[in-house]
């Protein structure tokens, strides 16, 4: 919808960081992270803030950004960015990073791979990716990272994350999992994952529309940890919790 309502590639862009995804930042920071000339992102995010579309405040000598949520129409503006086409990942790779957490003990009933994964940590890193459209993948990911806490590599799981620009959600991962399971080093390798530009909570399952009734369940579902990253998800710790005081200390055959 927003695609069809939309045609400036640049403002399309920097309306879906904004409102969607909650993003905030200098327009430096908006036009790398989404991709467009700096020329072209500040033309818009000025006239965002002429029509008080975004407010402004400043971050040192940088002005910031970010969605005005007060705008009478900030719901129309969070729903519309919130409809933009989302990348799935396709059945067969979804499939295979299934079969490789399988490989590496967790409990899911799907997923099947002819091999084993490059490395545990590349295995883990698509994992996150596909958790965003996976709870059953997102709610396995602290018992893998639990079972491969004495062989990881964080520097270079944290390195891979970086370049699929999923540091922040590795970050909430490692959190949750210290959470879980008391171990403090998960959250001590989490501290330099967090992205600060993000400030105001987004879904963290893409490609779903809620209604106003379902976004004030997951508002109530959301774990602290969640929130602490600026997640909102209909998911409460007990249901993560669940399954890893089940599985967390069971045998792992890999």
């Amino acid at each position: 919808m927003l695609s069809f309502l939309v045609t400036s590639k640049a403002r399309r862009r920097l309306l879906e960081l904004l409102w969607a995804d909650g993003a905030s930042g200098s327009c430096a920071e908006l036009a790398h992270r989404a991709g467009v000339a700096f020329a072209n992102a500040y033309r818009e995010l000025q006239a965002m803030k002429n029509l008080a579309i975004v407010v402004t405040s400043r971050d040192g000598a940088a002005e910031s950004y970010c969605a005005n949520d007060r705008h009478p129409d900030a719901d129309l503006f969070r729903r519309l960015a919130s409809r933009r086409p989302v990348a799935r990942p396709a059945d067969e790779t979804a499939d295979r990073v299934r079969g490789w957490l399988r490989q590496l003990g967790a409990p899911l009933a799907e997923g099947h791979s002819d091999g084993p994964p490059p490395s545990e940590e590349d295995a883990l890193a698509d994992a996150v990716k596909l958790a965003h459209h996976d709870a059953a993948v997102a709610r396995v990911l602290p018992l893998c990272l639990w079972y491969r806490r004495d062989h990881l590599d964080f520097t270079r799981l944290a390195e891979r994350a970086r370049r699929d620009r999923e540091k922040h959600a590795l970050g909430f991962f490692l959190d949750l999992t210290s959470v879980l399971s008391r171990d403090r080093r998960f959250a001590k390798s989490a501290i330099e994952l967090r992205d600060h530009r993000v400030r105001r909570s987004h879904d963290f399952f893409r490609g779903m529309l809620l209604s106003p009734r379902a976004r004030a369940q997951a508002e109530r579902n959301t774990p602290a940890v969640a929130r602490r990253w600026g997640y909102r998800m209909n998911m409460d710790l007990d249901n993560f919790r669940a399954l890893f005081d089940k599985f967390a200390h069971a045998p792992v055959h890999t």
